[in-house]
C-alpha cells in the first residue's frame, strides 16, 4: 500500500508528485514543468523524477510529453 499526493498549482495542472511508503518515507518524487499554447492549453510537459532509496536520491531520465490541440 502507498499514498500519493498531488500539488497543483492554481490552473489545476499538476506540478508536482509524491509517492510514499506504507511507513510515511517518500519513494518518489516527480515535477512538472509545462509550455502553453495562446489559448492556456498545455503543449509540452516535462517530467523530471526522483527516487529515493535507503535515504539517497537517484534521478531518473526525464521524459518529454509533446500535444497539438486543434481548435475550430
Amino acid at each position: 500500500s502507498q499514498r500519493i499526493v498531488y500539488t497543483l498549482d492554481d490552473k489545476g495542472n499538476e506540478i508536482q508528485e509524491t509517492v510514499f511508503y506504507e511507513d510515511g518515507v517518500a519513494r518518489y518524487v516527480t515535477s512538472y514543468i509545462y509550455e502553453f499554447d495562446a489559448k492556456g492549453n498545455w503543449t509540452k510537459r516535462t517530467t523530471s523524477t526522483v527516487e529515493i532509496t535507503d535515504g539517497r536520491r537517484q534521478p531518473l531520465p526525464r521524459t518529454i510529453e509533446f500535444r497539438t490541440i486543434t481548435y475550430y
